[in-house]
């Protein structure tokens, strides 16, 4: 599994992508580097999953996804993250991760899109707006 990650400092948005397998190591690492990121407090996400092949996170994993998640954001303000996803399954896990992350208590506003323009134009709005 890779994955990457680049900053759009002018929109305020970190960019990743997510190839091959996920797993919850490679998760973990993600909320290591961006989320635990001093510098990234107040950066919107768009994560790119569509070139994931399989998905190797269980539902309890999910869970404990979800908690760290919160726990590396906690105090922030809110932002929004926006997974772009290709396939039900990856549609499915994606909500379940949002679920998840809300029940948790992740300040972020997380959404699943399986098109890329529509994903741009949420996180480009202003808040309040949907």
């Amino acid at each position: 599994m890779a994955f990457s990650w680049s900053v759009d400092d002018e929109r305020r948005r970190v960019r990743s992508r997510f190839d091959g397998t996920l797993t919850a190591e490679v998760v973990f690492r993600y909320h290591a580097e961006v989320l635990r990121n001093p510098d990234l407090t107040a950066f919107d996400e768009l994560a790119d999953c569509t070139g994931l092949r399989h998905i190797d996170v269980g539902v309890v994993e999910m869970r404990t996804l979800a908690d760290d998640a919160a726990r590396a954001l906690g105090g922030r303000g809110a932002t929004r993250a926006a997974f772009l996803v290709r396939g039900a399954l990856a549609f499915g896990m994606a909500r379940m991760y949002q679920a998840y992350c809300g029940l948790a208590g992740d300040p972020r506003e997380i959404r699943a899109f399986q098109d890329s323009a529509a994903a741009e134009a949420w996180l480009d709005r202003i808040d309040g707006s949907d």
